[in-house]
Parts: C-alpha cells; structure tokens; sequence
C-alpha cells in the first residue's frame, strides 16, 4: 500500500505560499504529515502538489524518507480544480491498487486512526472495492481514507458527467458516492480519536495560530500526536 498526501493547497488566507509549506513546530506541515506516515511503513508516500511547485517540494523533502519509506511529488496538472485533481494525479502516479489518502493541512491526524484504516482492506476488498473513508459528525470526511486505483477511471467521467452539476463534477464527496464508497460509521471513528483532532484542518490564520499554540502547549498525554 501507499500513502497519499494531498498538498495542492494555497495559503491564499494566511500567506502567499503552498500551504503545506507553512511551518508548525519546527518543520513543513508536509514534513510533519511524512513524519506521521513513515512508522507505517508504506511502499511509497506520493505528495500530490500544485503545477510548478515540484521542485521547491522535491527541496523541502530531501531529507524525509530514510527509514525505507520513498518520497514522490507529482504535480496536479489542473491547479486550483481542488483536491480531487490532486487525488487523480497522485493515483495516477502510485504503483499500488490501495492508498491511503490524507492532506498536508491535517496536522493533528491520529496514527492510531491512520493504521485503523489501513487494516480495513482485510476484511473489505469485496465490499467496497474502490475503498473506504472516515466520518465526523454524522458527514463523511472524503479526505481521510483508503482510495482504490480505480478511481482514476471514475474521476475523467464524473468531471464530465453532464447529468451533474457544475459544481459536483470535482468535489471528493461527489466521487465518494461515484465510487460507492464505504463510509465508516461515526461511533467507530469516535471510538479512535474521541475528539476529532484528525479533523482539525488549517485553512485560516485562527486555525494556524491555534495550531501553533497547541503545539506549544502540547496535546495531552495518550493522544499519540507529538
């Protein structure tokens, strides 16, 4: 299995910048996110980026991936068509039916949750065979699960699909229904990660400067952040 980290977004309402290359406690939200995947032990992590940025992550990432674990940045040929671009790229790029699919904007997301789901596919292949993802108060979370290489057919036809809406045709929720996804029940995610700190995305400057805080005030013990 691989590891998909989706790092296409800007910083438009922090900085000018990728956003995965803001810093939080010392290193790269990206750097943060590999640091959290490699004790999995996925084949490869595929960092999916925005047209013209390879090179500056390819820099940033230089020295992550040494314990066996690669490292590939892709470019999203489509930038600013939103995450599910990003997720066709990375797909596109991975050499493995099954990948777990998560964002550089995530920080807090749980490593136990994290193996939770990849020990999924043992009992789902015939299921659910394009994957699985989590739910958060009562609505999927596409952006936290397992995606099949599948998907790589389905997103080109749902993109064009004349029958929905503009709008729909590049929304992960879209695929998620596309695809006939598995969504895991809430209490099973809750069970995992009580309070949802898997959740906590960074999308404005509150959400940076409290990430900050709770990275200097430390998460409380057990949690398996930091």
């Amino acid at each position: 299995m691989n590891a998909v980290i989706l790092a296409g977004g800007r910083a438009s309402r922090l900085e000018d910048t990728a956003k995965a290359l803001l810093p939080l406690g010392g290193e790269s939200l990206v750097t943060r996110k590999i640091r959290l995947l490699e004790p999995l032990l996925f084949n490869t992590i595929v960092v999916s980026v925005n047209e013209g940025m390879k090179d500056r992550f390819d820099k940033e990432l230089a020295e992550t991936g040494r314990n066996g674990t690669a490292v590939q940045v892709v470019e999203d040929p489509v930038s600013g068509s939103g995450p599910v671009m990003g997720l066709l790229a990375a797909l596109s790029a991975s050499d493995q039916e099954w990948n777990l699919v998560t964002t550089a904007d995530t920080p807090f997301v749980s490593p136990v949750l994290l193996s939770f789901l990849s020990g999924q596919l043992d009992t789902g292949n015939g299921t659910f065979p394009s994957g699985l993802v989590a739910s958060w108060k009562g609505l999927p979370e596409p952006l936290l699960g397992i995606y099949h290489r599948n998907c790589t057919h389905i997103i080109p036809q749902m993109s064009e699909d004349p029958k929905l809406p503009p709008h729909e045709r590049l929304k992960v929720g879209t695929l998620v229904q596309r695809a006939g996804m598995h969504v895991l029940p809430a209490e099973t995610i809750e069970s995992i990660d009580p309070q949802g700190w898997s959740f906590f995305n960074i999308n404005t400057r509150e959400d940076y400067d409290r990430a900050g805080f709770i990275i200097e005030d430390r998460i409380p013990a057990g949690t398996g952040f930091l």
